[in-house]
């Protein structure tokens, strides 16, 4: 089972700058084959008012994040249904007896912002599974097919997107975001998967081992 999460925030820092929306996808992934099927997803906004001592960035919110405070002042949710809500998703749509890894893209920036404005959620729900990062993955990625740092592409989310052929239809919004980083990290799996099995047919090919392998494996993934 994968756990996707975004966050969207009022500006960088957990410490003054509140979470203003969080999206959720489940996934129900088979290891060997890669096949997905989603079990459950949602979006939730926050009501800006609750968050009385920190700082709004109002053009994060609205030309980043494409979101009017004060719709989200009229429907937003407190921090305490948000995480009824997400909880209970948890509940129905997790089965203790599979692994169960929680995953996001830059992960240590929203995981910060829920272990500040989330405490019981993360404590209690979260902070029970594994954690991957999409970002630590491309990097793992991009250093097998041997190109140097200096060539690797950025690591925003929609670089990598584009680079495996992801489309995020509403970019910057919780729940596409999460939607994203989901099949981000089904993508790199299965180029880590190519890598290995390029690796093992040039190996096979050349026989004395006299062939670059690392660097035909690069130009096999179009990664130059």
């Amino acid at each position: 089972t994968i756990i996707s999460i975004d966050t969207e925030t009022a500006g960088l820092y957990a410490s003054k700058n509140p979470i203003i929306q969080i999206g959720m996808g489940i996934y129900e992934l088979d290891a060997e084959t890669l096949q997905y099927e989603t079990l459950a997803e949602g979006e939730w906004n926050f009501k800006p008012s609750q968050f009385t001592d920190k700082i709004i960035d109002q053009h994060a919110v609205e030309e980043v994040n494409h979101l009017n405070l004060e719709e989200l002042e009229k429907t937003g949710l407190l921090v305490s249904e948000v995480e009824e809500k997400m909880t209970a998703m948890l509940a129905e749509h997790t089965n203790k007896e599979f692994w169960t890894t929680v995953i996001g893209h830059n992960f240590r920036f929203d995981k910060k912002f829920i272990q500040v404005y989330m405490k019981d959620f993360y404590r209690h729900q979260l902070d029970s599974f594994r954690f991957d990062d999409t970002i630590q993955m491309i990097d793992l990625l991009f250093d097998t097919t041997g190109l140097e740092p200096d060539k690797w592409p950025d690591r925003k989310l929609p670089t990598i997107c584009k680079l495996l052929g992801v489309t995020n239809y509403n970019a910057h919004t919780a729940l596409s975001d999460a939607k994203a980083t989901f099949l981000v990290y089904v993508g790199i799996r299965k180029k880590l998967r190519e890598v290995g099995c390029a690796m093992q047919a040039i190996r096979y090919a050349a026989g004395s081992g006299s062939f670059n392998i690392i660097t035909q494996c690069a130009e096999s993934l179009n990664f130059k």
